[in-house]
């Protein structure tokens, strides 16, 4: 059976200390998004990296070749670091942060993930050094998540993968039709997760999780009702923190974050059932959705 959907590029940023079954765990698992998720948000991910989808240029700053032949072209900027930062481009201090400032300097998607094996001992102190900087820096404003094996990294792009689409999928149709989203109401669920500073002397990064009811479509949508379940024998959905007491609107291109508890039996992976009236009448749908 055939379909028509949207293609997005996906460019794979790292600095050379991110190892080669790492950049194949990211293929791997944008292959497995597009079987599983494509059809469902009509869309499909296209990798892009440099090593495989860029030409040299004589007469150009070799960042600037990147530039133009990768940063400019796609939708979307996954960068993965472990230790190293990056060498000096001449612009910036490495070609991945030059890579993410463009990239978000022209308001595409970016998202940043941090390798956490440990560090080979005779790893750059300087290098190191830079990077937690730059990470530092960019704590407050970017989500940044970490992983410690193909899996997990995996399950990063997995999300990354879908809040991305469901983002850029609204974005460009505003640009091109003056509204957001399909024709109709959608209602599209996601969990995400983020990590805020505490306050006091012990500060620490805490990591909290909420159920996102989007409306990616072009029409407004009400009584808004929603629910998680198992799909799995024995495993038990997170729970709401709040009273659930459903969404009495939800504008074109809104979003309503619903804090989530967990709890030791919550899997990586849970239904999501929703449904609404617009003015196609009574609607639904259920999907799954994945926790990080």
């Amino acid at each position: 059976m055939t379909s028509s959907c949207t293609a997005y590029r996906m460019l794979i940023s790292a600095p050379s200390d991110i190892e080669d079954r790492d950049i194949a765990a990211v293929y791997a698992a944008i292959r497995r998004w597009n079987v599983l998720y494509g059809a469902s948000f009509a869309s499909v991910i296209v990798p892009m990296h440099w090593g495989e989808h860029a030409s040299s240029l004589h007469g150009q700053r070799p960042q600037s070749t990147l530039n133009q032949q990768l940063v400019d072209e796609t939708d979307i900027v996954l960068a993965v670091f472990w230790y190293r930062l990056g060498s000096s481009t001449g612009e910036a201090v490495s070609g991945t942060v030059e890579e993410l400032s463009r990239a978000a300097d022209a308001d595409k998607q970016v998202a940043i993930l941090r390798c956490a094996r440990d560090v080979p001992h005779d790893a750059p102190l300087d290098q190191q050094m830079a990077l937690r900087s730059f990470l530092d820096e960019m704590y407050p404003k970017s989500l940044i998540l970490e992983y410690l094996n193909e899996h997990e990294l995996g399950r990063h792009v997995d999300t990354i993968a879908t809040r991305a689409t469901t983002s850029v999928y609204a974005t460009s149709r505003a640009t091109i039709t003056g509204s957001t989203g399909v024709p109709g109401a959608r209602i599209v669920p996601r969990i995400e997760s983020r990590q805020n500073l505490t306050d006091g002397a012990s500060a620490f990064l805490e990591r909290q999780w909420d159920l996102v009811i989007s409306n990616v479509g072009s029409e407004a949508a009400w009584d808004v009702n929603y629910q998680l379940f198992a799909v799995q024998p024995g495993d038990e959905p997170p729970v709401e923190a709040l009273e659930r007491r459903g969404i009495r609107i939800l504008n074109p291109g809104a979003e309503v974050r619903l804090p989530l508890l967990m709890h030791p039996a919550v899997p990586h992976e849970v239904g999501a059932s929703v449904s609404w009236n617009s003015a196609n009448g009574l609607e639904s749908d259920e999907t799954t959705v994945r926790i990080y």
